[in-house]
């Protein structure tokens, strides 16, 4: 399960709440977590914080990075996945694009992809 986690220290602790939660209930066959940053904004302190170092804050973290983007947010007025309105070279598209191709990449390490 892919968790988008905003790089704060709220969030980072709602990860930890979740995974918590999901390892007591998982059964035999927790599902696994993956968080990946997301809305990341280089222009603040706290993000950066834990942009410079996310495996200290997050355990696993998917190295790709989903910026903060009006064009992102625009995905629920639109009603559409990003690609669909959005340019191929725009940073968000390909951030996403990135994203999913690392998901592979760890699916296949674990024998699922």
């Amino acid at each position: 399960v892919l968790m988008p986690t905003v790089p704060s220290t709220l969030a980072v602790r709602a990860y930890s709440q979740v995974r918590e939660h999901v390892e007591a209930k998982g059964g035999k066959h927790p599902p696994v977590l993956r968080p990946f940053i997301n809305f990341a904004d280089r222009r603040r302190a706290a993000h950066l914080e834990i942009l410079a170092s996310p495996g200290r804050f997050l355990p696993g973290p998917s190295r790709v990075v989903i910026p903060a983007s009006a064009m992102i947010e625009r995905m629920s007025t639109v009603r559409a996945p990003l690609p669909t309105y959005a340019p191929p070279s725009h940073v968000a598209v390909q951030a996403y694009e990135a994203l999913w191709r690392d998901t592979k990449r760890q699916l296949q390490k674990l024998g699922k992809g």
